[in-house]
């Protein structure tokens, strides 16, 4: 049989089968003794790749024994200067010997110092300083026993390098995840992000400041007891560091969710989301400032005595948190059920819902917002004190509040269903529904619209109490 595949000018192949005996086949019948032949008008991607592959390897060993040929005597004397000026790495020693290099990469994405026969932890033996960036990703070195400083970013990630004994500062970010890495134990700066995450890093006694983003996310760290600030987001989740003693700000998100950290008693301020789940953290006496959402939830944390802001959402359910006495400002939603928390003495406003239901609060003196939905029912409190606004609805099912006081406006329905209230006091506006069933309210005060329905049935009020109020249909 003979195959013969001819490329048609539309660009697929298109196959012309016979056996010996001239005949044409459907398919492919036995091949012996039959024979097979290819033929194509043009070379296929295959080959074309192959032969650039080809030509590439070809340029890349030349370009290799170029280098050893122009570096034979550097590379004998192991002349760092020279090696590093070869490829274009400025360099400058000291009185001392010791060399400060402009940065530090491999020769070539395609070759390493260790391709050119160049032993790296002689190399970089003398260099104290690097100005720019390094990236030891790719290298040989193992041991860094002289450097000191790495002005920009810093790249150790899967890289051999164990041992860093008098690194004191990198400019910018700093990346050992997945590094073999043990110690730092003289370093004090980090200029940009900083992920240890996954590390073998055990000390980093000396850190005191992390000016970007901050992962030790499953990191071996233990202690950090000097570090005081993290200018980005914190991940400490899953990490065994037990104290953070000194550390006053982070200005980004924070998760301590299940960590072992159980000292944070400097830390002032979170700028972001703060994230306690499952925290062994008791003591956050001096935390005045959470900048978006805080969770405590299944936390151990009992003192927040000095927060005076949470700038999102939060939740006390299942908390130990027992003193909110100078919290001021929640920005988003809150919810106090189940918690342990009875005053809220300073708090003058909530952004979202806030939810009292069940919740042991009983004071909220100077609270006078709620920006969104309010529930009273089941709750402990029994004087709304400065409440002016609620944004949203407003449940007071079975409250023990009996007097509305300054309360002007409902932003949307009100559920007054068998509660103790009276009078309606000062409220002006209810923009939904409202529920007067079965309730005590014989008095709408200075009502002067209902948004949607009211419902009166089963009470004492009757169709002429609405002759001054604006509203939709009285059932």
């Amino acid at each position: 049989m003979k195959i013969n595949f001819v490329t048609q000018s539309y660009g697929f192949i298109k196959p012309y089968i016979k056996n010996n005996s001239g005949m044409a086949h459907p398919g492919f019948g036995s091949l012996k003794n039959d024979t097979v032949s290819f033929s194509a008008k043009k070379q296929t991607d295959i080959e074309k790749a192959d032969i650039t592959d080809k030509n590439n390897t070809e340029k890349i060993q030349k370009e290799i024994r170029k280098a050893k040929r122009d570096l034979k005597k550097a590379i004998k004397k192991n002349d760092a200067e020279k090696i590093f000026k070869y490829f274009g790495i400025d360099t400058a020693k000291d009185k001392n010997g010791y060399i400060e290099i402009e940065r530090f990469t491999q020769p070539s994405k395609n070759y390493t110092y260790s391709d050119l026969g160049i032993n790296e932890n002689e190399l970089f033996k003398n260099v104290v300083r690097i100005s720019g960036n390094a990236d030891f990703g790719n290298t040989l070195i193992l041991d860094m026993d002289n450097l000191e400083f790495i002005g920009g970013d810093a790249f150790f990630k899967n890289s051999k390098v164990t041992k860093l004994p008098k690194l004191r500062e990198i400019g910018g970010s700093a990346d050992f995840a997945g590094s073999r890495v043990r110690e730092l134990p003289q370093l004090k700066s980090i200029g940009g992000n900083a992920n240890f995450r996954h590390s073998h890093v055990v000390n980093l006694d000396n850190l005191e400041t992390i000016h970007g983003n901050a992962d030790f996310f499953l990191s071996h760290i233990e202690e950090m007891d000097k570090l005081k600030s993290i200018g980005g987001d914190a991940n400490f989740e899953n990490t065994p560091i037990k104290s953070m003693s000194s550390l006053r700000s982070i200005d980004g998100s924070a998760c301590f969710a299940n960590s072992e950290i159980m000292n944070l008693s400097s830390l002032e301020v979170i700028g972001k989301d703060a994230d306690f789940f499952c925290s062994p953290v008791s003591d956050l006496g001096k935390l005045k400032y959470i900048g978006k959402n805080a969770n405590f939830l299944l936390s151990k944390i009992s003192d927040l005595t000095s927060l005076k802001t949470i700038g999102g959402d939060t939740s006390f359910v299942d908390t130990q948190v027992k003193s909110l006495e100078n919290l001021e400002n929640i920005g988003g939603n809150v919810v106090f059920y189940n918690s342990d928390l009875t005053e809220l003495p300073k708090l003058k406003t909530i952004g979202g819902d806030a939810d009292f239901c069940t919740s042991k609060v009983e004071k909220i003196p100077v609270l006078k917002s709620i920006g969104g939905k309010a529930d009273f029912g089941h709750s402990q409190i029994t004087d709304i004190g400065a409440l002016e606004t609620i944004d949203g609805d407003a449940n007071f099912f079975v409250s023990k509040i009996t007097d509305l006081k300054n309360l002007k406006k409902i932003g949307g329905d009100a559920n007054f269903f068998l509660t103790k209230i009276k009078t309606l006091g000062n409220l002006e506006t209810i923009g939904g529904d409202a529920n007067f069933r079965n309730s005590k309210i014989d008095n709408l005060g200075k009502l002067k619209s209902i948004g949607g329905c009211a419902f009166i049935r089963d009470t004492k009020l009757t169709l002429q109490d609405f002759s001054g109020v604006k509203t939709g249909k009285i059932e």
